[in-house]
């Protein structure tokens, strides 16, 4: 990971700790499109080489343990939320069930 992508993470994540709730949505702002490509080639392949492949697929597995449904679109927009949330420092926790709510968009019912 570059330095300086580093150093953005590092900044969501002290924002989190001072209580702001929008550092996922920013994460996901600044990092999802790449996140999302990196998400749907480990959906894809199934195999787990580093640290992020395995977080990943842990994601997957709590995803489809209450969504079995979700297309493959679906899980990949999910899982890219929640590993956003991870890496800023937020709880998903209360990630208790997704919908589809249209195209790559996702909504929690907690």
């Amino acid at each position: 990971m570059s330095f300086q992508i580093q150093q953005q993470i590092q900044k969501l994540r002290s924002a989190t700790a001072r209580g702001d709730g929008q550092t996922a949505t920013r994460c996901e702002e600044q990092f999802g499109t790449a996140l999302g490509r990196i998400v749907r080639r480990v959906v894809r392949t199934g195999r787990t080489r580093d640290g992020l492949s395995t977080a990943i697929l842990q994601q997957v597995r709590q995803v489809r343990d209450h969504r079995p449904d979700l297309e493959r679109d679906d899980l990949v927009a999910e899982v890219t939320t929640r590993l956003c949330a991870l890496l800023v420092g937020q709880d998903t926790c209360h990630r208790i069930d997704t919908v589809a709510v249209g195209g790559q968009a996702t909504a929690i019912i907690a």
